[in-house]
């Protein structure tokens, strides 16, 4: 996993929109809470502070957001998924690997849109989802729950389907350049996912993985794709626990 796409994933936040209906309203213990929000009026900014009150590692968060405008409330979600950068840091051999450790605190900053033109006038927000290095997760909003899966999922997707076209390209005795045939089939598949709704996370990876190869140069001999393509795959078989979570209740 390369380190840069780690922290991608865990700065590359998801912001929507959604019906309040769209929100499971179930009361569930979860293992993180916010304990702290610095927001000034006048300002778009707010700043989080997340405590992990489990007694295990926190791979992933949810957070929901109502904030008051003076025409009305708005409901916001953004997603906070720390497992790319597990594996890019175990993979690395790190001591700390990069989870949100139990008792530990994480600040995040929360960048709200104007409505109408206008700033917001207050926010709360709370944790409704938290996934574990277990691969087990409190779930108190299922479609945020289905769409870290889903993004887990499509990560490994990604990964599987590159590896596959670097592979074939590098079997491939007629090519003089291997390396440029996979770079094209992988630039197609990037036009594909970018207009496919929902595969972001196919294409943040697919670019990371064209942006690797355009780095090594058409001197890149078969073997070395070979191998790059092996080391793909060993992350997504490191991703492939923490794509399969389970309600721990």
């Amino acid at each position: 996993m390369h380190a840069r796409f780690a922290i991608a994933i865990s700065l590359l936040l998801l912001s929507i929109l959604l019906p309040f209906w769209a929100v499971s309203l179930d009361t569930v213990q979860l293992g993180a809470s916010v304990d702290n929000i610095r927001f000034e009026k006048g300002t778009r900014i707010a700043m989080v502070r997340v405590v992990n009150t489990s007694n295990k590692d926190i791979s992933g968060l949810n957070l929901s957001m109502d904030v008051a405008y003076p025409q009305g409330q708005y409901h916001y979600e953004r997603l906070l998924d720390f497992a790319a950068k597990i594996i890019s840091q175990q993979k690395a051999g790190h001591e700390d690997n990069g989870a949100l450790h139990p008792n530990t605190a994480m600040e995040e900053r929360l960048d709200l849109p104007m409505r109408g033109g206008n700033l917001p006038l207050a926010v709360t927000v709370k944790v409704d989802v938290v996934a574990y290095a277990d691969s087990t997760a409190d779930v108190g909003n299922d479609a945020a729950f289905q769409r870290l899966v889903d993004l887990r999922r499509n990560h490994i997707l990604a990964i599987t389907k590159a590896a596959e076209i670097i592979n074939e390209a590098a079997a491939n005795s007629v090519t003089p350049d291997p390396r440029g045939m996979a770079l094209t089939q992988l630039r197609a598949l990037l036009g594909q996912a970018r207009h496919k709704q929902g595969e972001h996370e196919l294409e943040t990876e697919l670019m990371v993985i064209i942006d690797d190869l355009e780095k090594r140069g058409p001197e890149t001999s078969p073997a070395d794709l070979r191998r790059y393509a092996t080391d793909k795959v060993r992350d997504s078989e490191a991703m492939a626990p923490h794509a399969a979570l389970r309600r721990s209740r």
